[in-house]
């Protein structure tokens, strides 16, 4: 029985050191996946995530500059993908995305802001809503938000990737 529990113990402390020793996927390969678009190396000047906790709730901001030989090759990608929209965005996204008031109403979520994203003027943007696995927009009167968007700003040749889970 003792010679059991030792094995269990010892195999235990195996596998539980053993999982630093995974392989960590790159962040271009993470968001290909979360895109479904071939996303391609690129200067990475700001990569933050808070996910955590029990519920795995929190924000991951991403931005990837690209100089023009790759932003042509990137901007490919998104073009023949058929998932990603030309700007400008829709009413709904830019007030979730920039905040802004419609009527009495005042959309204050201002995303943009917190994460650094300046207003994009040419380009293009994919939205997931994770709630529906669509790319439905009408997000505004949700009791929680939980999506993907990333933005393609073509005249700084800039991809911005914002992840929001409540």
């Amino acid at each position: 029985m003792k010679r059991s529990a030792l094995f269990i113990m010892i195999l235990i402390i195996l596998l539980i050191s053993l999982q630093g020793c995974v392989k960590k996927e790159s962040i271009e390969n993470q968001l290909s996946y979360n895109l479904s678009t071939k996303i391609i190396s690129g200067d990475i000047t700001k990569s933050e995530d808070t996910h955590g906790g029990f519920h795995n709730d929190g924000e991951r901001i991403i931005v990837i500059q690209y100089n023009d030989d790759s932003a042509n090759t990137i901007l490919s990608n998104i073009q023949e993908n058929g998932k990603w929209n030309e700007f400008p965005m829709d009413e709904n996204l830019n007030f979730l995305i920039y905040g802004g008031k419609k009527g009495d109403m005042y959309y204050g979520y201002e995303f943009a802001k917190k994460a650094g994203i300046p207003k994009i003027e040419h380009g293009y943007y994919y939205f997931l809503n994770k709630q529906t696995n669509n790319q439905d927009t009408d997000v505004l009167n949700s009791p929680s938000l939980n999506f993907v968007i990333a933005m393609f700003d073509s005249d700084s040749n800039t991809l911005y990737y914002f992840e929001l889970d409540t």
